[in-house]
């Protein structure tokens, strides 16, 4: 009887996710992504830079998993998701419809 090399099996290549943006331009602080984060990646931060508002909610990248909670409970609909490289473009006023991502 010999001794058989066992097979590994073939990495299944990495998907990339699309991970939550938080537009500061719409976010009212509001904090009800922050409910439904189930990665706890959502903070507020305090600032009045944008929209007048006193707290804005901001996301951890690192953290996301990209599930999209987030985006659909947000009342303002200011959540987007991008995969990483489009969030810079967004940003910058390239892409029209971030809702599609």
């Amino acid at each position: 009887m010999s001794a058989e090399t066992p097979v590994k099996p073939k990495p299944k290549p990495k998907k990339i996710k699309p991970l939550a943006y938080v537009d500061p331009n719409g976010c009212t602080g509001c904090e009800a992504c922050i409910a439904v984060c189930p990665v706890d990646c959502i903070n507020t931060v305090q600032t009045t830079d944008y929209s007048g508002h006193m707290q804005l909610c901001e996301i951890d990248q690192k953290r996301c998993i990209g599930c999209k909670l987030c985006a659909f409970d947000c009342p303002w609909d200011t959540i987007f998701m991008f995969l990483p490289e489009q969030q810079e473009s967004y940003i910058a006023g390239d892409l029209n419809n971030p809702k599609n991502f």
